[in-house]
Order: structure tokens, then sequence, then C-alpha cells
């Protein structure tokens, strides 16, 4: 008896796209239907049915159609019968799905670009969260950290986890405390630490925060001083780990109870060792003077230009000359440091720490070029640590931190007239208006405020679109030149305000030639 063909997969589009999909599909056992439209989105039932009627639909295993199709799939299945399912919303990601999707994880509902997201997705997220558990019976080499629910396990068989750590703490408000403190824990911060300052004690101030921020948070609470009298403070607090122990308080240890840090230094006074095998030797010597206590090794990692490679190494040694002790890095010294996008500088440093096998990762948002840095480590470490579990790179997870640039490109074919008329270079549209605009972020707001002879007005709102459509209702924008600037503007401000940028009007939100304009007001 001869076997049956295998069947193969139809996908319906476009004349817009067809072409591009086929080309994209080699190897693949798939066909291309080019139906008689241009966009593939705007086919209909009908369309469908009637096109279809001419084809043996028995040869197929089941139809995509285009993500932002909106026909009932269930209807055409139990016509055509033969399965429906809807696709990518982009052309572009046709071959990804296939490659990646069975057709039981296929949606009549969901776009399957999306649908092959969320998989990868939870996927990464499962294995990270579960390698993260703490076990019922720790190793020898790993340190547990915190209590009740909100203990973790630390050690190079777990991924590493994240210390936040809130700057400057006796310089700020308890509320503004409370406030950095909740804003890192839900962004992924595993650890929230209380930043001293050096040379200065405020012993009392540790007493009374460590625990509201552990109440206010359900994370465990470190402590960074390496004054003596706020070190014994925080341990009479009941701080879950203390940064950071040297030379000089390593006498302090055998009477506290908590984890705590070493690093290789002396005294505070002193400088630090930037040679790798000094450091090592310090902390091999100070790690087996407190045998039997928890501790946790900081080698430091060196700014950029000061030792930084040579620094990277000593994270790596370190798995060797103390196998038993986990290993902090912080990130701070690199990436506050350096005038770079902290993204990219995160993802590489927590994918150097997985491969080394650092246990924490130190990180502060100290300034405007670090904000987010905590949501930005989180997601790398969870990316990295599938990456390396896997032995695959860090790519098509289903989590990614690509802000301003893409993998793909993304376009939507489109015919265009014959008839071309070239816009002329010109200035923006405030001129002779008579409504005049100034347009500022504040307190994660966008307010317009809008200058009518002595009297203002000030609209707030935080998009675009629920700005313009107000100073519409109110009939502000008459001029339909200046409308499109303010429109314009009012975009770069809501940009702005969802990448945590400054923002100021007439200038580029992004750097670059300011061609000689000055900011102001249209």
């Amino acid at each position: 008896m001869q076997e049956k063909p295998e069947r193969k997969i139809l996908i319906l589009t476009g004349r817009l796209c067809a072409r591009k999909i086929a080309e994209s599909l080699e190897g693949i056992d798939a066909e291309v239907l080019e139906l008689p439209i241009d966009v593939a989105s705007l086919m209909t039932s009908n369309l469908i049915r009637s096109e279809l009627a001419r084809h043996d639909l028995s040869r197929y295993a089941f139809i995509l159609v285009p993500g932002r199709a909106r026909e009932d799939l269930d209807k055409l299945e139990c016509t055509l019968g033969v399965p429906f399912y809807l696709g990518p919303v982009h052309f572009n990601d046709v071959r990804l799905v296939l490659e990646n999707l069975s057709e039981q994880q296929l949606s009549k509902r969901d776009p399957a670009d999306l649908v092959l997201k969320g998989l990868l997705a939870r996927k990464a997220k499962d294995l990270f969260e579960k390698a993260r558990m703490v076990p019922a019976e720790p190793s020898p080499s790993s340190v547990l950290i915190g209590s009740g629910d909100s203990r973790i396990a630390v050690g190079r068989s777990f991924p590493p986890s994240i210390i936040a750590e809130i700057v400057d703490l006796p310089r700020k408000s308890t509320s503004t405390v409370l406030q950095e403190a909740q804003t890192m824990a839900a962004s992924g911060a595993s650890i929230i630490d209380l930043g001293m300052i050096p040379g200065e004690d405020h012993p009392e101030l540790i007493r009374s925060m460590v625990p509201v921020i552990q109440q206010a948070t359900c994370v465990p609470v470190s402590v960074d001083t390496m004054r003596e009298e706020e070190i014994l403070a925080a341990a009479d607090a009941g701080a879950d780990l203390i940064l950071s122990i040297c030379g000089e308080t390593l006498d302090l240890v055998p009477s506290i109870e908590p984890p705590v840090v070493l690093v290789p230094l002396e005294d505070p006074q002193t400088g630090r060792p930037r040679s790798r095998s000094e450091k090592l030797r310090l902390l091999a010597r100070y790690s087996g003077v407190l045998e039997g206590h928890d501790v946790i090794v900081d080698p430091l990692l060196e700014p950029i230009g000061l030792g930084f490679s040579e620094s990277l190494r000593a994270f790596m040694d370190i798995q060797g000359s103390l196998p038993d002790r986990p290993s902090l890095m912080g990130l701070a010294n690199a990436v506050e440091l350096a005038d770079v996008d902290s993204i990219g500088m995160n993802a590489t440093l927590a994918a150097i720490a997985v491969e080394s096998g650092v246990s924490l990762l130190l990180t502060t948002e100290a300034s405007p070029k670090t904000q987010g840095s905590v949501a930005e480590i989180s997601k790398a470490c969870q990316m990295m640590f599938y990456s390396v579990h896997n032995h695959v790179p860090p790519k098509n997870l289903g989590i990614d931190l690509l802000m301003y640039k893409e993998k793909i490109r993304r376009s939507y074919p489109v015919r265009l007239p014959a008839r071309k008329i070239r816009a002329s270079p010109t200035t923006h549209g405030g001129a002779g208006s008579s409504q005049q605009f100034h347009i500022v972020l504040l307190d994660g707001h966008i307010h317009a405020v809008c200058h009518l002879g002595k009297d203002r007005i000030d609209i707030i709102g935080t998009s675009a679109n629920e700005i313009g459509d107000e100073l519409r209702l109110q009939g502000l924008l008459p001029d339909p030149r200046h409308a499109l600037y303010v429109g314009t503007e009012l975009a770069k401000a809501e940009l702005a305000l969802a990448m945590g940028r400054s923002y100021i009007q007439d200038e580029p939100l992004l750097g670059g030639d300011r061609n000689g304009k000055e900011a102001g007001n249209c």
C-alpha cells in the first residue's frame, strides 16, 4: 500500500507579502497562497472560502491566516474541513513561528508570535525560579539569607540574586526610602541594601529602618557600612546580611549572627589592592579566620580603565581558590562610572557573573543613567541563566533587553502612488499663532501650558493623544500647522516619559545635532 504524503502547512497572505514569505520558508514544508488583495489583514471569510474552493485542501495539515485577522476561524474550519489558526502579526516572524510551535500550541484567538513569545518566556522564567528554590537541606557551600518566606539561598548551584542598594540612606526621608525599597523589590531585587555614608555613624537610624524595610518589602535587608558601631547596630536590628567586613572589623564577626560579605581591604582608610593575587590572598586569609561563619566574598570589580579586566579574572579565579564561598559582584563600579547606556553593560556583566558562578549582584540606581538597572539585571539574569544552563546563545528566548534597537526589521509592504510631492524644509508651526505652548514633564506627567494673553491653562496627562484630544475639545488648536507642531512635541514628551529621559521642548530627544536651535516656547 502506498503511504500518504505528509501534509503541508498553507499560509494565506496578500500580494504585497507573498513573495517575501515564500522566500523566508526555504526548507520548511509549507506553501504560500497569494489572495487577490494587497494587504493580507483585509481578507474576509467570503474571500477565503471562494479562493480555497479551487484547491484540494486535503493536502494541508492546517491553514495560517494573518495574526490581525478578525474572521471566525471556527466557522471557516467547519465549512472547509481543515483547521485554521492565527499566524504571526508580522510576516517576518512566520519562519520563527513554524520552527518553534507545534499545531497543538497554535491559537485561533492569539497571534502566533505572541503565543510563542509567552511560551518561551514562561519556560525561561520557570527554569530560573525553580533553580532559585531553597532546598530542604542546603549544601554546606550555600548561604541562607533572611527568614521565613523571604529566605533566599545563595551559592554556586543557584542563579544570581540581586541586591539593590538605597544610596546615602541618612540623606533621605523615610517616605523616599520606602518608595525606593518597594520599587526595587517589585523590579526584581531579592535583597534591599541600606547604603550608609562613609565616615559617619547613624546606628539609631539603622535600628529603626531595618525592621521597617523588612516589613514593607517582605525581602531580606542588608546594611552596607564599614563602621564598627553601625555593623553592631545592624546585627542588633536583625539585618539579614552585612556589607562589608574588612581586616579592621574582622574580629566583630564571631559576635554577630547574620552572614557577612568580606572585601579585600585591611581597613577603610588604606587604598584597595589592585592586583588580583593580593585580593585573593586577603580574601583567603579573612575567610580562613571566619571558618564556621556564613561568609560571602567580594573581590571588588574595578572601573573600566582602572583594572576592570584584571578584576573580572579574580571572580573567575575565586571558584578555584575559595570553592565553598559564594561571591558578590558590585556592578556600580563599572556601570555608574561609564557614560554608556546601562542596559547593555548590565546584561554583559550578568552573563559574566552567571558563567563565573557569582551568587549576588549588587547594583544601584544612583544616577539618571542607571535608573531601571534592577529590572534590567533581573531580566538579564533570567536570560543568561537559561542560556548557560541549556548551552544556547541568549536569543529567541521570549524575553529580551532590546529597548532601542530591534532584531528583525518589521514593515508592511505598500504600493506607493506614482504622484509624489517633496516636502520642503520649514520652521516649526508656532510662528504667528495666537496660542503659545510650554510643554514640560513633571512628576510622571506631561504638562501642556497654554498662554492666552495674560491667562494660562495647564492641560495635564500621560499621553500625547489624551492631551491633544483635550486641547482640541477646548478649542486651543485652531491652526492645523501649529497643531502638528504641538502634536510632535507631545509625542516626544510621551516617549521621554516612557524611556525615563529628560524632555526639553524643541531639542532632540536622543541627542544629535540641534542645528543651532534653542529650546523655547512655541
